[in-house]
């Protein structure tokens, strides 16, 4: 992961499932997310991609289907209050079946 390195929160990672709880507000400038599917839990994050801005709230999914370099901020966070995240890893093989699927 781009941050939890740091001593920030705790995450929580198995077989592609990855649950972060930031506690600290965070700047991550040089970041690379891979083909997944996240969705924040609790709080809010910034993306910063090819010079466009874009936020993200509680609720709100991602999906990343190549690899994308990225930049992005975290704040308003704290004990407690955290930042909550969940992103799963996907295969080209798994996104190809969402997206055929009907919604």
């Amino acid at each position: 992961d781009c941050l939890l390195s740091r001593g920030l929160g705790d995450v929580y990672k198995r077989q592609g499932l990855h649950m972060s709880s930031l506690k600290a507000p965070i700047s991550t400038p040089n970041c690379f997310y891979v083909l997944s599917v996240g969705m924040i839990l609790k709080g809010s994050k910034r993306l910063l991609i090819g010079g466009k801005t874009y936020d993200y709230e509680a609720g709100s999914m991602l999906v990343t289907s190549i690899d994308l370099p990225t930049s992005y901020e975290i704040g308003a966070v704290s004990k407690d209050n955290p930042f909550v995240s969940l992103s799963l890893k996907l295969s080209p093989a798994i996104l190809a079946e969402l997206l055929a699927e009907d919604v």
